[in-house]
């Protein structure tokens, strides 16, 4: 993974029609078009090897616990980036998970008192219904680790799995 990282980060820089480059928003690392892109042009090709997916997660160290944890595949991946992030399992793919942002300002993530502040009622409400459904999700994963028998690991913090959440779903 480390080579490809490499040489994938070559042929970026090599190809005028894109530029790797820290997010405006301060969001990471992202690929931008410096030119209009047409519809159905391919101008590079990610092998299918290097993306993480939930078979990706599935087919990791920690499958046991994703197995018994969840039933959606985002929900794999973000248990999956939690581990790469917290160490608790070696992979390939912790050069990239090591330039994700390692904090968020999400809607999600903020205090009920920060939301409370917003003037848009709507967005607030929004923000806090996702954050109670995330919040369930959660619960329900560790519920069915605890079914299964399986020790609640040190990689699913709460505040982890809301962040990983990000990733997935974004």
């Amino acid at each position: 993974m480390e080579a490809f990282l490499a040489d994938f980060a070559n042929l970026i820089n090599a190809n005028t029609q894109l530029q790797m480059r820290t997010a405006p928003s301060g969001g990471g690392f992202g690929l931008f078009a410096t030119r209009k892109i047409g519809v159905g042009e391919t101008i590079v090709t990610i092998p299918e090897d290097v993306l993480i997916t939930s078979s990706t997660a599935l087919h990791s160290p920690i499958s046991n616990i994703i197995r018994a944890g969840v039933d959606r595949g985002d929900d794999a991946i973000s248990l999956f980036l939690m581990a790469i992030r917290s160490k608790a399992v070696a992979s390939s793919f912790a050069s990239y998970v090591a330039v994700l942002p390692a904090e968020l300002d999400t809607l999600v993530c903020w205090s009920l008192a920060e939301l409370e502040l917003l003037d848009d009622r709507e967005l607030a409400d929004k923000a806090m219904r996702l954050r109670e459904e995330q919040t369930k999700r959660f619960s329900n994963i560790l519920a069915r680790l605890e079914k299964a028998n399986i020790g609640i690991p040190s990689l699913l913090p709460s505040k982890g799995f809301f962040k990983c959440r990000y990733f997935c779903l974004h």
